[in-house]
């Protein structure tokens, strides 16, 4: 995946929840301060749950 260097951080950042909800991060774009990934995420994950944990994460950054 190509990122510009002012979206790094946020894109570990989405990996890392991503990793930790076992889903998958497929896509990845944006703006330094509004990103848009596409997650594939499994039934067992609630999608509200998985945004909130990448928001919480990357406002702590």
């Amino acid at each position: 995946m190509v990122v510009a260097d002012d979206l790094c951080g946020h894109l570990e950042i989405t990996r890392k929840v991503c990793e930790d909800f076992e889903a998958g991060l497929k896509a990845f774009n944006g703006a330094r301060n509004h990103v848009r990934p596409l997650v594939h995420h499994p039934p067992k994950v609630a999608a509200p749950k998985l945004v909130n944990s990448v928001k919480c994460t990357s406002e702590q950054s």
